[in-house]
């Protein structure tokens, strides 16, 4: 089984909504992972601003002893 600091964060394409990944999410836990699903605003929002929140979105999962992938 996988640490559960281990940390997943799926992020959805242009257009997607969070919950179109849920399947994948569910199957990630599964197997022991720890799963985010963000939304965000991908065409409201430049590419440069999407980048900036989803980093700092990121940074919020990470932790000193955990990975976040």
């Amino acid at each position: 089984m996988i640490s559960q600091r281990e940390t997943i964060v799926l992020l959805h394409g242009i257009w997607m909504r969070p919950w179109l990944l849920n399947p994948l999410a569910e199957r990630l836990r599964t197997a022991g992972y720890q799963v985010n699903v963000p939304g965000y605003a991908s065409v409201r929002l430049t590419p440069a601003q999407n980048a900036d929140q989803l980093y700092r979105l990121i940074q919020h999962f990470s932790t000193d002893l955990g990975l976040t992938h």
